[in-house]
């Protein structure tokens, strides 16, 4: 999975994953394993993602401060 700025199509790319792999283990008669596996992979995937959304999320916050930062310390009074 690629890292996306859109959290959107990233739940929906993963729930598609998630939903294939239930269909085919109900289907196909997956070993239990298999699925467990593939789940698994999805989890961590999912949770690099969050962190990567964390992360973007928390370094615009710090950017934003430090504009507001900017504006008080630099701008003064004239």
């Amino acid at each position: 999975m690629k890292n996306t700025t859109s959290i959107d199509e990233f739940m929906s790319d993963v729930m598609k994953k998630i939903k294939d792999e239930v269909y085919a283990a109900y289907y196909y008669g997956k070993q239990p394993q298999k699925s467990t596996k593939v789940l698994d992979e999805l989890e961590e995937k999912l949770s690099d993602q969050l962190k990567f959304q964390w992360l973007d999320g928390w370094n615009a916050g710090r950017h934003e401060l430090l504009d507001e930062l900017k504006k008080k310390v630099v701008g003064g009074h004239k």
